[in-house]
């Protein structure tokens, strides 16, 4: 149904001058992520850590790890995290008091799914929760939230 991109985000200013997904293992940084067993997100960020070979390097410095990535977003901008891995969608709203430091690598990007069970009772339902979103000015609002509409069939 749609997507978003994973991201870094660090203090505005960006003072431990993080650029890229590996700079996270660097001795004495203070990591924040989200709880792989609580969510997708976190669940997505150990598959990228590992497939960049820096799993163990990086968790080392991980010194919070919460359910949901807006709790990383406050401990980041207060200055208590020098970095955390979120969603572009978690951090649009924070934008003017945070860095967003793009991933841009394979497997950055967070897809939502979307299916009817086949004995659902409200399967139109759906299909206009779908149409609505792609409406011109939802879409608009979609996407200023960080998110992008796929089309039917895309992934």
């Amino acid at each position: 149904m749609s997507e978003t991109d994973i991201i870094i985000v660090a203090p505005k200013n960006n003072p431990k001058n993080i650029r890229r997904l590996q700079d996270l293992a660097r001795p004495g940084l203070r990591i924040g992520v989200t709880n792989p067993e609580q969510s997708t997100l976190g669940a997505l960020t150990q598959t990228l850590l590992s497939k960049a070979g820096i799993r163990e390097q990086v968790m080392t410095n991980v010194v919070t790890m919460t359910p949901t990535a807006d709790m990383l977003l406050n401990e980041t901008r207060t200055g208590a995290l020098d970095a955390a891995i979120v969603y572009v969608a978690n951090a649009n709203k924070a934008r003017e008091h945070l860095d967003v430091l793009p991933l841009g690598m394979p497997g950055s990007v967070a897809v939502q799914t979307f299916s009817v069970g086949k004995d659902s009772r409200h399967k139109q339902l759906a299909g206009r929760l779908l149409h609505a979103l792609r409406t011109a000015e939802q879409a608009d609002r979609y996407r200023a939230a960080g998110f992008r509409a796929l089309q039917t069939g895309e992934r």
